[in-house]
């Protein structure tokens, strides 16, 4: 078999199975999942429901990967940084005024399929990493859009 034939197949390998896995030293926790890339779609705001009198609602937009496929991001709004309980049925703004079309994220989070394939819980475990990812969201190099732990509460 060609050297480089076998190379290629190997590096597609591997870069499949970092992709699929946490590939980022701080994207760890349970069902942890690095993914990157474009946002395609602007952010559009879904209803949630309310736990102990905060909205659970969310944020979508969609993103092609750098493995090329699309996923639809799913964020919690309630991580926020400047999530407010009193505003809780709208995009917060830093989601409207960061995650714009042509956009570069990175996200820990969870990866799910269930008719569209997706990520979601990119957002703080709260310090329990036997729950979910060391989730987050970056646009454009800068820091956690998603690190906001005033409503860790409503968890415990």
């Amino acid at each position: 078999m060609n050297k480089g034939i076998l190379y290629f197949a190997f590096a597609a390998l591997i870069t499949s199975f970092t992709f699929a896995n946490a590939t980022s030293n701080d994207c760890t926790g349970k069902e942890a999942a690095f993914l990157s890339g474009t946002v395609t779609s602007a952010p559009s705001y879904q209803d949630g429901y309310s736990k102990k009198g905060v909205e659970l609602s969310h944020t979508h937009f969609s993103l092609k990967g750098s493995d090329g496929k699309t996923y639809d991001v799913a964020v919690d709004n309630v991580f926020a940084n400047d999530y407010d309980s009193t505003k809780g049925n709208s995009i917060p703004n830093s989601f409207s005024n960061q995650i714009q079309v042509g956009a570069q994220v990175e996200m820990c989070g969870e990866l799910y399929t269930g008719g569209d394939v997706g990520i979601h819980w990119v957002h703080t475990n709260c310090g329990d990493n036997a729950s979910g990812p060391t989730g987050y969201l970056k646009v454009d190099g800068g820091s956690s859009l998603t690190g906001n732990t005033e409503y860790c509460y409503l968890w415990n």
